[in-house]
């Protein structure tokens, strides 16, 4: 984890249900690495 969302904010599991698409982009980083 600790990538940052385009506002500056780290994911997490809280911040993830109040950040569309985060999961989406997650799981696009975990297939990226």
């Amino acid at each position: 984890m600790g990538q940052l969302s385009q506002e500056g904010i780290p994911y997490t599991e809280l911040n993830v249900n109040e950040t569309p698409g985060a999961i989406e982009h997650i799981s696009e980083l975990n297939s990226g690495s």
